[in-house]
């Protein structure tokens, strides 16, 4: 493939990879830092546990890095966007309802 058949795949890698990276980063800032503030509505008062959310909060934040980041490799090495992007879609709407009920956990509402 080349041409304006890799325009959109390399495009699609990128956007992947960027956000892999912006989920690494609000991990160390949530997890590390404890910008609790990043998630909207969050305070560290109405935390029960605050260090077990963190922690929480920084494991799934990496994990999603780590799945858009192969994500974003995987479609440069194999080409295969769409089965590549379908898959990835499922594993982070997987992670972000697992990272939500337990965010459940060590918030009180």
């Amino acid at each position: 493939m080349t041409g304006p058949q890799v325009a959109p795949m390399v495009a699609i890698a990128i956007i992947l990879a960027v956000t892999g990276v912006a989920s690494f980063i609000f991990g160390h800032l949530i997890g590390d830092k404890r910008r609790f503030t990043l998630i909207n509505g969050y305070t560290e008062e109405k935390m029960l546990e605050p260090d077990r959310f963190a922690r929480w909060m920084r494991i799934c934040y990496y994990i999603m890095g780590v799945v858009l980041l192969a994500s974003a490799a995987l479609i440069v090495l194999t080409r295969a966007v769409v089965a590549v992007v379908l898959v990835s879609t499922i594993l982070v709407a997987g992670i972000l309802i697992v990272m939500t009920l337990g965010a459940r956990r060590y918030y009180r509402i």
